[in-house]
C-alpha cells in the first residue's frame, strides 16, 4: 500500500528517483513528529545527514516544483481520469527533465527549443 506521503508527492519532478524517495521519506518523518527537530524527526545521524544533504543539495529547488504541480492539479480537478492525470505528470517529468539539461526555460521555450527534443 502506498504512503499518503507518496500518493501526495507522485508528481514531484526531481532529477532521480532517489531523489523523490528521499523527499517521501523527509515528509514522512516529519509528518509523524512535526514539532521535532530535524535531527529528532529523522531518527539516526543518517538519516538527519540526508535531510540536511537534501535541502542543500543544488538538484533540489522547491520553486520548480510548484508550477508543474498547480497545472496537474488542475487537471484533475476538471475530472480527467487518472490515468490520464498520470501520463501527463510523467510526460511533464520528462519535458522539465530535457530543459534542466539543455538549459531552456519551460515557460519561454521557442519552436527550435523544443525541436532539439525530438
Amino acid at each position: 500500500m502506498q504512503s499518503w506521503a507518496s500518493e501526495e508527492l507522485k508528481y514531484a519532478v526531481l532529477p532521480e528517483k532517489r531523489l523523490n524517495q528521499r523527499l517521501i521519506k523527509i515528509v514522512e518523518n516529519l509528518a509523524q513528529q512535526p514539532n521535532a527537530s530535524i535531527p529528532q524527526a529523522s531518527g539516526d545521524w543518517a538519516g538527519t545527514k540526508a535531510t540536511y544533504n537534501f535541502w542543500k543539495s543544488s538538484r533540489v529547488n522547491a520553486a520548480e516544483q510548484e508550477q508543474p504541480r498547480k497545472w496537474l492539479q488542475i487537471q484533475a480537478n476538471l475530472g480527467l481520469a487518472e490515468n490520464t492525470i498520470q501520463a501527463y505528470g510523467k510526460s511533464l517529468e520528462d519535458y522539465l527533465l530535457f530543459c534542466k539539461i539543455y538549459k531552456v526555460v519551460p515557460e519561454v521555450a521557442k519552436k527550435p527549443d523544443i525541436l532539439i527534443r525530438i
